[in-house]
């Protein structure tokens, strides 16, 4: 296992994923001999090195509680690297497996570790740090850009093309985060050469979705639909359920603008398909939000309304704001379209007031769908009116609302 780590991060990747693969079964029965023979700092190694093979290959839950129970049982002889190593394997997997409250402290130690041996050895505090940054790049952006900054001043001498990679690519989407699209494409573009020369098929994928949402971002829809359908072909091939729906979503939201509206259905649609077969309550809602956002664009308001309500039940049963103020975005649209502007306007009202006490923003395409649609309803009444019903809804509570 430590022999084939280095080279999991180099073009012999595959080539030793399908070792590992071959050999899960006596990984496993070392793993159990050092954990039942109390042989900690062995089995911790073993633990540590498999970290990049479990991530990749999907062996996220069998091989987080076995790190969790080799370090429950580690005694003070095991050293600071193997230590180090076991608390970050168990660490990332738990970010993978949607458990950040139990990642956060695993990881933490495994920095403070990687920090005390960094003298001699500063390779893993670099990954460390740079994998910490990805899970938490939403969470605490603040954070994340100085580790990611860190990991790269460690990484770049090393020669690691891999973590050097997904630095550059973290820092690309840290980067898209605060609109400096020029600077964001020019880093995932230098990290989508790496990936490509590794031969890392799914972080590949992951940057050519991220350069797909910089050009979207930036209208330019026929490069960014060409990135997204590029995507698309890695996560089909890889079978990554969860990224393909998420690039289906995209695709269908290109599709709507473009007012192709067989074409945003039918990719809405299997994004939906995914979703439910992934049991992803909040994205299920997403995308019948998606899919009564064609039905509006079509004129079928009836459709449009019941996959708007079928979201916002979704969303109050998992008591998801910021999810509830997309679905009541979507129902304020719809409201104009078909007439009801009165409605439509209390309803932005209180999404103002809402959106402010929450922190939420509008993303750019509901900004333009916003301004689209207000525009449509302000010049269906009066001044006078506006503000009543304006004023209404900034007195009605989500609940109200």
């Amino acid at each position: 296992a430590q022999n084939a780590e280095p080279r999991l991060r180099s073009a012999e990747q595959f080539e030793w994923l399908h070792c590992l693969e071959n050999e899960q079964s006596n990984l496993r029965v070392a793993c159990d001999w050092a954990q039942g023979h109390a042989a900690s700092e062995a089995g911790l190694r073993l633990g540590g090195a498999l970290w990049y093979f479990c991530w990749v290959r999907g062996h996220w839950g069998e091989w987080q509680k076995r790190l969790i129970a080799l370090l429950a049982r580690k005694d003070e002889s095991a050293g600071a690297e193997a230590s180090a190593g076991a608390y970050f394997a168990a660490g990332l997997l738990s970010y993978a497996l949607g458990y950040p409250e139990t990642a956060r402290p695993l990881m933490e130690k495994s920095i403070a570790r990687a920090r005390g041996i960094a003298a001699e050895d500063s390779h893993l505090l670099a990954v460390a740090l740079v994998y910490r940054a990805y899970f938490e790049m939403y969470h605490d952006p603040c954070s994340a850009r100085e580790w990611c900054e860190e990991s790269l001043s460690l990484i770049r001498a090393s020669r690691d093309d891999l973590t050097t990679a997904v630095a550059l690519s973290v820092k690309g989407m840290l980067t898209m985060q605060v609109a400096d699209y020029d600077t964001a494409r020019a880093l995932l573009n230098e990290s989508l050469s790496l990936f490509g020369q590794i031969g890392d098929k799914r972080l590949l994928g992951v940057v050519h979705a991220n350069l797909g949402d910089i050009l979207y971002e930036e209208n330019a829809l026929a490069p960014a639909q060409a990135h997204r359908e590029r995507a698309l072909t890695v996560f089909a091939e890889i079978g990554d359920k969860q990224n393909r729906a998420l690039i289906l979503s995209g695709l269908g939201d290109i599709a709507l603008q473009n007012q192709d509206y067989p074409a945003a259905r039918a990719r809405f649609a299997e994004a939906l398909e995914l979703w439910e077969a992934l049991a992803n309550l909040e994205s299920v809602a997403s995308s019948l939000d998606n899919l009564g956002r064609v039905a509006r664009e079509g004129g079928a308001f009836d459709a449009a309304r019941s996959a708007h309500a079928r979201a916002l039940t979704i969303r109050v049963e998992q008591k998801n704001v910021g999810g509830m103020i997309l679905s009541l975005h979507a129902c304020a649209c719809l409201a104009t379209a078909r007439g009801d502007s009165e409605n439509a306007v209390r309803l932005w009202g209180a999404l103002e007031k809402i959106r402010a006490e929450t922190g939420s923003k509008m993303s750019a395409s509901d900004q333009i769908e916003y301004t689209k649609y207000y525009n449509i309803a302000a010049g269906h009444l009066d001044e006078a009116a506006f503000r009543r019903l304006w004023a209404e809804g900034q007195a009605m509570s989500l609940e109200q609302a």
